[in-house]
């Protein structure tokens, strides 16, 4: 999976081990790789996502960011389906992370908004069942 450098979903039932199994799987990685866990809630919010992840990165160029130089950054993602939706139809922390993984960047939220360009992460998501998460 993380080789590839491709994002990963996990789906299944409560109690069904995801977290369990990620956890290890992202433990093992050597020195090379750091890891982020983020545990999503009802109330999570786009910014404190961001906040999460701007902790980890540190500035490689004018517009680039990216974990210490000579790591990966590998961020796990548990239970990303509970952000609550907002008035618009929006879950605003999934929508965040959309922009992250598909554009690899993100806005600065203060002064200018500028762009700022992501390297070096790699993702790994898990989310109940779609429905079951009140089971």
């Amino acid at each position: 999976m993380i080789t590839i450098h491709q994002p990963v979903l996990f789906v299944g039932d409560t109690g069904s081990s995801k977290t369990a199994t990620i956890l290890s799987y992202i433990r093992n990685f050597d020195s090379q790789y750091t890891n982020l866990i983020l545990n999503f809630s009802s109330r999570t919010k786009s910014i404190d996502v961001q906040r999460s992840i701007e902790s980890q990165l540190e500035k490689r160029s004018k517009d680039t960011y990216g974990p210490t130089a000579g790591t990966k950054l590998i961020i796990f993602l548990d239970d990303i389906s509970m952000p609550k939706i907002d008035q618009y139809g929006t879950q605003q922390s999934i929508a965040l992370l959309k922009l992250l993984i598909e554009k690899h960047g993100m806005y600065e939220r203060t002064g200018e908004l500028n762009w700022k360009f992501i390297t070096d992460i790699d993702w790994i998501a898990a989310m109940s069942t779609p429905g079951n998460e009140l089971l």
